[in-house]
């Protein structure tokens, strides 16, 4: 189904690697940002990725700050590199709190890069402590999933480029994003409303991700 963000909300977007969020739902970040939505990025460990050796933790954060702004989305928590999953998952939990958002997007629990399924199953293992209802947004990057959701991006597709390309650090990103952008232009082939670009999710509550997780082996 088409996915309508249009009404303002608040939405949290969980990122393991510099540019995964951006790659994954970056045109949903400016969406929701043109609408009115305030959206919070956290980037658990912070894990480079996709040929970023030899940056350091502090020039791959400024890129990604950099790249976020172009979205319009000034919003970004970095947790630290060296706490254990089970401190990231109470600090999950403490921002979950305090922020309150209604929509989260987390990485796909099929990838298989750059910690991608840690953060997923930390941002879970928060969630079912989280006394509030949220619905939650499981968006693809390299592994394509079987989506029930899709986001119009037709709008905001040429930003979510730039906001990954500007600051890139090498060429693989530009290739990657390159792809991505190229898998957008296909999911729109599903679309009922004409986009030409669609970024999509496995949507659901709780109950819903959770049975993604199991078909991806990650809980018995």
């Amino acid at each position: 189904m088409m996915l309508d963000l249009d009404p303002p909300v608040k939405a949290l977007v969980v990122t393991a690697s510099p540019f995964e969020g951006m790659l994954g739902c970056g045109g949903t970040i400016r969406r929701l940002v043109n609408r009115g939505s305030r959206v919070k990025v956290v980037a658990l460990g912070m894990e480079p990725s996709i040929g970023s050796l030899g940056t350091t933790h502090s020039s791959i954060g400024q890129a990604m700050e950099a790249s976020l702004g172009l979205l319009g989305c000034q919003d970004l928590e970095v947790l630290e590199n060296d706490w254990t999953e089970g401190q990231q998952v109470l600090q999950l939990l403490d921002l979950l709190c305090h922020y309150g958002p209604k929509e989260i997007f987390i990485p796909s629990f099929f990838e298989r890069t750059s910690g991608s399924q840690r953060a997923a199953m930390a941002t879970m293992r928060a969630v079912e402590m989280y006394p509030g209802r949220l619905m939650i947004n499981s968006y693809e990057v390299m592994t394509p999933i079987d989506p029930n959701s899709l986001v119009n991006i037709t709008e905001s597709v040429a930003h979510k480029f730039e906001s990954i390309t500007k600051n890139a650090w090498t060429e693989d990103v530009w290739a990657v994003a390159e792809k991505i952008v190229g898998l957008n232009a296909y999911r729109s082939l599903e679309a009922t409303d004409g986009s030409r670009f669609c970024e999509a999710f496995v949507r659901g509550g709780p109950e819903i991700i959770e049975g993604e997780a199991r078909r991806a082996g990650l809980i018995p």
